[in-house]
């Protein structure tokens, strides 16, 4: 199910466009994402926790801000799509454990895809 999702993320992510502001870099073993690539996955990650959280909670799905792009809007569908897939859990603490996993799924996967498809940047 996690490797559906990834693709799915991933599929959703890949109408962004390629710049060179969007360049991620290696410092040692570590991955370094700007602030660009860092923003576009939280504003990804904070849709898919308000998705989720209206799904498990039974209440009307609200976005904390409007979506910026067609892409944004894109990847609110598909987020919407996956949660579908997802049981509603019985108590709250379940409820909420479910959506930060989902949300974190979400920016994970985002991050992700932005590092397969985005060149290395040398340049710290």
């Amino acid at each position: 199910m996690k490797t559906k999702m990834a693709s799915v993320v991933l599929a959703g992510a890949s109408l962004i466009t390629c710049t060179n502001a969007w360049s991620w870099y290696m410092k040692g073993e570590t991955v370094r994402f700007n602030a660009q690539e860092w923003s576009y996955c939280k504003a990804g990650a904070t849709d898919a926790a308000a998705i989720m959280y209206s799904r498990q909670m039974g209440t009307p799905l609200e976005y904390p801000y409007d979506a910026y792009t067609d892409t944004h809007k894109k990847m609110r569908a598909k987020f919407i799509e996956m949660a579908e897939g997802y049981p509603i859990e019985s108590t709250k603490e379940k409820k909420m454990e479910v959506a930060e996993k989902f949300t974190a799924d979400m920016q994970r996967g985002c991050l992700m895809y932005l590092k397969a498809v985005q060149p290395e940047s040398f340049a710290e």
